[in-house]
């Protein structure tokens, strides 16, 4: 199982990985029209998401924006 840190650093690759997509475009608008940087944040923001709701019970629980993240991964999961 992973660590604490494990999570918070994943965590933070992703984020990296997004900021990466997009400088790879002129505006947000031209990269969440290009399918492929599209479905690539989207499964960011779910894997963001799930490692969050993981953390839900770490004592960090009160330092994270865990609130609504899960909702937004299970928005992406099950809605689009």
């Amino acid at each position: 199982m992973s660590s604490i840190n494990e999570k918070l650093i994943f965590i933070l690759e992703k984020i990296d990985d997004l900021v990466l997509y997009k400088e790879s475009f002129l505006n947000a608008h031209d990269m969440l029209n290009n399918k492929m940087a599209f479905d690539a944040s989207l499964m960011c923001l779910l894997q963001i998401g799930e490692t969050l709701n993981k953390l839900r019970d770490s004592a960090y629980r009160e330092l994270l924006p865990i609130k609504g993240t899960y909702d937004v991964r299970n928005f992406i999961a099950h809605d689009l």
